[in-house]
């Protein structure tokens, strides 16, 4: 019963994604277009949008966003697959390392607090987007680093460490200078901000789905949590 729990988390994992992605994509083709760098920019930019530019009813340009809907509904299902992979990770540490359990409880504690922080994210403005954001990213990054250190400890898997090492890395450096400009009261952006926002969220789609199909072929790894 416990390997199927785990085989279907997975499979939600990969799917949720695969969902939120292709909302995503169809999402950035209608944005009409603007940015924090320019708000006459044409059409949505991979690079210097941001994912909440396409959550909101009106472009960083002021035109209407028909794509809005569809990148709510991909921020949901994207959250979904996070929960999922946050309750299946702790599964590829092994039990007997130093600490195991409790980093198990860790992980998927403070990663079902950053999945609820990410539902949050695409609703809320000004002051409170940044509490939102910080809401995900923080616990999100207790989780991943708790996770990492269990793993090089429990696993020493490297298709799974490569891509956490590099997410981790990548979303401490957001999360910096997301801080240096919601201290700046939103005012300046560091031009790799966006930037480096999307890196992060690429790796951490790489950590999941490595996961997920890590899970799926051997969901029954005897001796791990």
């Amino acid at each position: 019963m416990r390997d199927r729990r785990l085989s279907w988390g997975a499979a939600v994992v990969l799917v949720a994604t695969a969902v939120g992605v292709a909302l995503l994509s169809r999402a950035m083709r209608l944005y009409p277009g603007g940015n924090v760098f320019d708000h006459h920019a044409a059409h949505h930019s991979f690079w210097l949008n941001f994912l909440c530019d396409l959550t909101g009813a009106q472009s960083a340009g002021g035109a209407p966003n028909p794509g809005s809907p569809s990148a709510r509904a991909a921020i949901v299902s994207l959250a979904i697959a996070l929960g999922a992979f946050w309750l299946i990770l702790p599964s590829r540490i092994a039990a007997r390392s130093r600490g195991a359990r409790g980093a198990g409880a860790v992980i998927r504690f403070a990663g079902a607090l950053s999945a609820l922080g990410l539902l949050a994210v695409p609703l809320a403005d000004g002051a409170a987007h940044a509490i939102a954001v910080y809401a995900a990213a923080g616990p999100g990054l207790v989780a991943s680093v708790t996770a990492f250190v269990a793993l090089v400890y429990g696993s020493r898997d490297v298709a799974l460490l490569l891509p956490a090492s590099s997410a981790i890395a990548a979303g401490a450096i957001d999360s910096v200078l997301y801080a240096r400009r919601v201290l700046d009261h939103f005012v300046s952006c560091p031009p790799a901000l966006p930037a480096l926002q999307r890196v992060a969220g690429l790796l951490m789609l790489a950590w999941m789905a490595a996961t997920a199909w890590r899970v799926l072929r051997a969901p029954a790894a005897e001796g791990r949590l």
